[in-house]
């Protein structure tokens, strides 16, 4: 890099400023991405591979299987395409193995600490440390619901007699049944029980004992009996079991149940079960009941970010005010300071952070003082210690005036803050004068992680400083019959080092005629004709190629011989004054 001349005074070039500044909260390298609603998590396929996130853009798994929804706290992990489970995952991302078994009810699901998986043929409860729970054997269970799971079988295995439904507990102890009539509660044999549901949405399931059908409540652990009627003011009538049992219970298909009751003489109910057994549909002479789980969305997708869309393009606001240009395919769901948005076909989440400070300083925030055509410097972006400077961009169009050389880039994250600089050339304004103006290149564009943040206005305070000098020559000034011959040097103040530029030499003046002549490369002859008596003004011109001109003025003083005297002609060549235009400058590297 060239040395280079700047002021020991003077305004700093520093530009400061303050912006909403984004970062990535999940990279943009995602075919799809999506929030879990009810788990608070965000999922998305990666190169063909299933990945998890918390809400904050935490890692948490990633696989090439098949990632299910989080359910009270896990997320069970099963063959990519296929319903058989390898394993599951907590809220923390840790993995917990299952040896390939196949899912029960195509419900991939724990509920109250187990899941119900096949093992060949037999049904097998699995628990959230990954072994097989110990329960009695039976012929066909189901999953648990709200702390019970029904199950089919028989009072004696080996023969197949005594059909019969019954509950497992949640806790692994056996269940002692009771039934509620009129308002006292008194056992019942397990062997009575006909036929048990799981448990509803409501906390109850349904069960037929002798025929006749029972609620069970879970909260009381009682079989009450199922009644309805038209109004609290008519006797309630207990439903019974319309046809055999049998036809119901024996070898119960994976598809819906259904239960035909009816209470009264001529009034029919019909109950439907999904293929776990839940009640689903409950229907009382045109009475519809529906038992649906209901869905909440615990998080609060409120946001301060907005879309809008400019050329194709859609950019990001905030707070209304706009603060990433356009430059997204795509704008999904927005929450808090987070957006999703799709960037060169990938989906990745993006967070505004508010009132950040960035500076951008150009040569160190010093003057500038241009010698010649070119000027070699740095510029340097200082960004907060929130936004890495890793990734963190300065572009420059080369129509700006400002070129930089991306070879040159460093960077460095520090507690402080953090910053990336260029080595930059800057080319001098063909009209900059020699005292100090501003000088305003187009804007620059800062991009961090692949966004495009903002422009900065690039703009400095320089001067063209004049290292020529251009001196008479006294021993090779003459003068006859009012033409002047005079010679001068041009001599420039190099720095050590620095290389001869090409120069050039012209002639301004008013009313005399002025011919020159090339000596040399540093010596230029004048010849100066239809001098005036008094003053006369010439300004001698060195223009160095690609700059602007530095102006050198002259004043020449002629005097005529008196007549009839012998008094010889006298002329004096005199620099004017340029003192108000100098500056201090100091030689800096």
């Amino acid at each position: 890099m060239k040395k280079i001349l700047t002021l020991l005074i003077g305004a700093s070039l520093a530009l400061t400023g303050q912006a909403q500044l984004p970062k990535w909260v999940i990279s943009p390298d995602n075919d799809t991405l999506f929030v879990k609603v009810d788990d608070d998590l965000i999922q998305g396929q990666s190169n063909g591979r299933s990945v998890l996130w918390n809400m904050d853009g935490k890692l948490l798994y990633s696989t090439d299987n098949d990632i299910l929804p989080y359910k009270n706290g896990v997320a069970t992990i099963q063959l990519k395409g296929q319903p058989i489970l390898t394993g599951f995952i907590d809220e923390m991302g840790k993995f917990t193995a299952i040896p390939n078994l196949r899912i029960a009810y195509d419900n991939p699901f724990f509920e109250d600490g187990y899941i119900l998986c096949l093992d060949q043929d037999k049904q097998v409860y699995i628990k959230k440390d990954g072994t097989k729970a110990t329960f009695p054997a039976v012929v066909k269970a189901y999953p648990f619901n709200k702390g019970f799971a029904p199950f089919f079988t028989y009072e004696n295995m080996e023969k197949k007699k005594d059909p019969h439904f019954g509950y497992f507990r949640v806790d692994g102890q056996p269940m002692k049944y009771y039934i509620s009539e009129n308002g006292n509660s008194k056992p019942v044999e397990a062997k009575d029980i006909d036929f048990v549901s799981n448990i509803g949405t409501d906390g109850k399931g349904v069960a037929v004992i002798k025929n006749k059908l029972y609620w069970f409540d879970t909260a009381t652990e009682i079989f009450e009996p199922f009644l309805w009627g038209e109004e609290e003011s008519v006797k309630k009538r207990h439903l019974n079991l319309d046809g055999n049992y049998e036809q119901y219970f024996f070898n119960l298909p994976q598809d819906t149940v259904v239960i035909n009751a009816k209470y009264g003489k001529n009034q029919y109910a019909q109950l439907k079960f999904d293929n776990e057994l839940r009640p689903a549909i409950f229907t009382f002479d045109g009475d519809v009941k529906t038992f649906v789980e209901k869905q909440s969305a615990k998080f609060n997708y409120k946001s301060n970010i907005t879309a809008y869309k400019k050329n194709g393009k859609y950019g990001l606001s905030f707070n209304s005010k706009e603060v990433l240009p356009e430059q997204f395919d795509e704008v999904g769901l927005m929450y808090g300071n987070r957006a999703f948005v799709k960037s060169n076909g990938k989906w990745g989440i993006i967070e505004i952070i508010p009132n950040l400070e960035y500076t951008v300083k150009l040569n160190r925030g010093e003057n500038i003082a241009f010698r010649h055509q070119k000027f070699d410097t740095q510029i340097r972006l200082d960004l907060p210690a929130q936004i890495s400077a890793k990734e963190a961009r300065i572009d420059i169009p080369e129509e700006t005036g400002c070129l930089i050389d991306k070879t040159s880039r460093e960077c460095k994250d520090t507690e402080s803050g953090n910053f990336v600089t260029y080595n930059c050339t800057l080319n001098i304004p063909p009209s900059l004068p020699d005292t100090i103006t501003t000088i305003a290149y187009r804007p620059i564009n800062i991009s961090s992680d692949g966004i495009s943040l903002f422009q900065v206005p690039l703009s400095v305070q320089a001067w063209h400083y004049k290292y020529y000098n251009v001196d008479p020559i006294e021993s090779e000034t003459s003068i006859s019959d009012g033409v002047l011959s005079f010679t001068v040097n041009i001599n420039a103040q190099r720095n050590v080092g620095e290389s001869d530029y090409p120069f050039d030499v012209k002639i301004e003046a008013d009313s005399i005629f002025v011919e020159q002549e090339k000596l040399s490369e540093t010596r230029r002859k004048f010849t100066v004709s239809n001098l005036q008596e008094g003053s006369n003004s010439l300004n001698i011109y060195v223009i160095e190629t690609g700059c602007p001109a530095s102006v050198f003025p002259f004043e020449i003083f002629y005097s005529k011989p008196a007549p009839r005297k012998k008094q010889k002609e006298e002329v004096v060549i005199r620099k004017k004054d340029t003192a108000t235009k100098k500056r201090t400058p100091r030689l800096e590297l």
